[in-house]
């Protein structure tokens, strides 16, 4: 019985190991001056909507506000 036990701790210790799965926190915003998108080269223009990372969002708001949050 306690060879059974011992096993059970030993497997749950196995499964905790296994990577946690990271979720990024999304910003909906809005264009504010068209620009081109240094990781894709897809253009944005002005007007337009986007779904993007928290950090992204500080990217883009840092030099000069391309964006602005929707809320």
């Amino acid at each position: 019985m306690a060879t059974k036990v011992k096993n059970e701790a030993v497997s749950k210790v196995a499964t905790a190991a296994e990577p946690i799965e990271v979720v990024e926190a999304k910003a909906r915003v809005r264009v504010l001056i068209s620009f081109r998108d240094k990781y894709t080269q897809v253009i944005h223009k002005k007007g337009e909507e986007l779904e993007i990372t928290t950090e992204r969002l500080a990217e883009l708001t840092k030099p000069k506000q391309f964006v602005r949050k929707v809320l």
